[in-house]
């Protein structure tokens, strides 16, 4: 019951923000969002020396987030079925119920998962922010970690045209690859 609360409260706001126009809705994937994946796997293959220029989400963070929504929504759907299995059986037919329970465990389990390996690593672990990515907290970045990670934005809010050479290069002073 928390859980749906919460995703309503987070959609809430979110609508509300938009409708406002205090903020875009930045998280919904685009066409550039596939030409980066690709663009960073030839990358990470050594096909290319280009690094993709990411805006304020990279395609990485909206495949968590859209993860996350869908994986909210089946846990929510199927916590109410198993919450409430005889209502269910009168509104949906009974097959329903032991499917819920199979979802729910595999999205728990596939949600533990992607916590502890994805998330894990690309918030703590990852070299870019090892030991610890104290932003969450502090709610401040760094000029150079952002013309290495969200080049587009910062060219936005500074309203300068991006870097396109490659903007690893002149952060951090090497061929544009990462350490």
């Amino acid at each position: 019951i928390v859980l749906a609360v919460s995703a309503v409260v987070h959609f809430t706001n979110g609508i509300l923000g938009m409708l406002s126009k205090k903020q875009y809705f930045s998280m919904v994937p685009t066409k550039k969002d596939f030409e980066d994946a690709i663009l960073q796997l030839r990358y990470y293959l050594g096909m290319t020396e280009q690094h993709p220029q990411y805006d304020r989400y990279t395609y990485k963070e909206k495949f968590e987030y859209w993860g996350l929504v869908v994986g909210n929504v089946i846990m929510v759907l199927t916590g109410f079925i198993l919450f409430f299995p005889v209502t269910a059986a009168s509104l949906i037919p009974g097959q329903f119920i032991p499917a819920a329970k199979v979802a729910h465990s595999n999205e728990g389990l596939l949600a533990f998962f992607v916590i502890t390996i994805w998330h894990i690593f690309n918030a703590h672990l990852n070299p870019d922010v090892f030991p610890f990515d104290a932003t969450i907290f502090t709610v401040k970045i760094t000029r150079e970690r952002m013309v290495h990670e969200h080049p587009l934005e910062l060219a936005r809010i500074e309203g300068t045209p991006p870097d396109v050479e490659g903007h690893a290069a002149g952060a951090h002073g090497n061929d544009g690859r990462r350490n």
